[in-house]
């Protein structure tokens, strides 16, 4: 397992690439937690979805946060939340 990386902040209403945002190299294996205090959407796709998007796995916050993996090989992985949160991404 590698290290763990800092935080990504996923600002209100902007869609991020996580690949770029975390450094990970783009079509690792990957798994993401959801440590904030609100609601993320993650959609894997090359480009990003357009705002407003709801596509994708829900990363529900709370004091069980969700987790998804996304297995080797994808095109690309996009957070977006309406209220802003914080993702922790580890690759696998």
């Amino acid at each position: 397992m590698a290290d763990t990386r800092p935080n990504i902040t996923i600002p209100a209403g902007v869609w991020v690439d996580v690949y770029v945002a975390s450094g990970i190299t783009l079509g690792s294996a990957l798994t993401a937690w959801n440590k904030g205090s609100w609601s993320c959407n993650l959609a894997i796709s090359v480009a990003a979805p357009s705002v407003g998007d709801t596509r994708g796995v829900v990363l529900y916050s709370g004091p069980i946060s969700s987790t998804t993996s996304i297995t080797q090989g994808e095109g690309g992985l996009w957070a977006y939340s309406i209220n802003g949160t914080h993702l922790m991404v580890q690759e696998m």
